[in-house]
C-alpha cells in the first residue's frame, strides 16, 4: 500500500477527498462497492489521537465504484493536540467480515 500525508492545523474544521487504489495494483481504483465500513486511526506512540468511521460518517463514500472517500477532521479531533505527526490506518471491513 501506498503512503499518503494529510496535513491538518490544529483546531480546524478539514475535509480531505482521498482515492483508494488496490495493493498490488498499479492505480487501480479499490472498489468499494461490497465495504460495510470504513476506519481510520491516526497514532503516536501506539495512543490513537484520531478516530474516523463510517459508522457515524466522519468517513463517507463518495464514489464507491472509483474507491473516492471523504475523511471529515472536526476541529475537536486537533482542538488540544500536542502531537506534530501520528502515522494512520485506514481499513476496509467487507460485508463478509473480510478485514
Amino acid at each position: 500500500m501506498s503512503d499518503t500525508d494529510i496535513v491538518l492545523y490544529r483546531g480546524d474544521d478539514e475535509e480531505r477527498k482521498v482515492r483508494i487504489y488496490e495493493p498490488d495494483e498499479e492505480l487501480k481504483p479499490y472498489n468499494l462497492t461490497n465495504i460495510k465500513r470504513l476506519d481510520l486511526w491516526a497514532k503516536v506512540r501506539s495512543r490513537t489521537v484520531i478516530s474516523l468511521s463510517s459508522t457515524d460518517e466522519t468517513i463517507k463514500v463518495v464514489d464507491a465504484e472509483n474507491g473516492v472517500i471523504l475523511l471529515k477532521f472536526n476541529h475537536d479531533l486537533t482542538k488540544y493536540a500536542i502531537w506534530s505527526e501520528a502515522n494512520y490506518d485506514l481499513q476496509t471491513i467487507s460485508n463478509t467480515g473480510a478485514v
